[in-house]
């Protein structure tokens, strides 16, 4: 007779949520670096427009000040939404690491669960295979007591 644990359909189901789980906040978390590298190209060419427009003292129009004016402004404005997005997605990885956490936790007690009825199991396993080693001792003694 071999093992079975009647609720195996339920640690599958545990199992896959957790990978699952797993699996979103791997999304979400190269979400994040990708929204990252964004944000500091956007800084980083704000930053080249200030070194311009602090450089350019004097050789350069007021039409090219404005227009390198209005283009840190869109980059400025870029770099705050970029900074709301990352926040946004800190707040998704929080979330999704709660969630993760209880699902790792409802795994790890389904995952106990089985242990423990593996362990009735195998003590009812030795059980019987004691208790047949017992008979079997008893028949033989008693076939000796007879031929004696």
């Amino acid at each position: 007779m071999t093992f079975h644990f009647p609720y195996k359909h339920i640690l599958n189901l545990k199992e896959k949520e957790k990978d699952q789980a797993l699996l979103e906040m791997s999304v979400i978390v190269r979400k994040r670096e990708a929204v990252m590298e964004e944000f500091q190209s956007i800084d980083g060419k704000r930053q080249g427009v200030l070194e311009q427009i602090e450089s350019a003292s004097g050789q350069i129009s007021i039409a090219d000040i404005q227009r390198r004016k209005e283009y840190f402004t869109y980059l400025t404005r870029m770099a705050v939404e970029l900074e709301k997005q990352i926040h946004q997605i800190d707040e998704d990885i929080a979330r999704k690491n709660a969630e993760l956490l209880a699902k790792q936790q409802e795994e790890k007690t389904w995952h106990h669960l089985r242990d423990k009825a593996f362990e009735k199991y195998s003590q009812l396993q030795k059980k019987l295979e004691q208790e047949a080693m017992d008979e079997m001792a008893a028949i033989r003694h008693f076939h000796q007591r007879l031929s004696s």
